[in-house]
């Protein structure tokens, strides 16, 4: 009785769970283009800066370098949000293994 009770439950919550990591993986694509869009910018901006006409090129280095070590930040965080988002895709996985081969037994 416990065990059809505990594989309602999951069936009932299975689409909760899809629904969630469907939802965190859509914001990991908008995040991670974002990413793409703010990396690109920061190589646009460095590649057309002509340091050598400023009045200061060393604020100016300094602020490109400051963008781009934001910019590799926001990447190492953004491959640990897919590294969570993974983790929870497989524990969703073997779960549902788990409980048809709790079934099929």
């Amino acid at each position: 009785m416990n065990l059809i009770k505990e594989v309602l439950l999951f069936i009932f919550c299975l689409p909760s769970y899809i629904t969630r990591f469907l939802k965190g993986l859509r914001i990991f694509s908008e995040s991670y283009s974002q990413l793409l869009k703010a990396w690109e910018e920061n190589e646009r901006v460095y590649k057309s800066t002509d340091l050598g006409k400023l009045k200061d090129p060393n604020k100016t280095t300094e602020f490109v370098k400051n963008n781009r070590n934001e910019a590799l930040r926001l990447l190492r965080e953004h491959e640990k949000m897919f590294n969570q988002l993974f983790g929870i895709f497989i524990a969703t996985a073997a779960l549902i293994i788990s409980l048809v081969a709790l079934i099929l037994k």
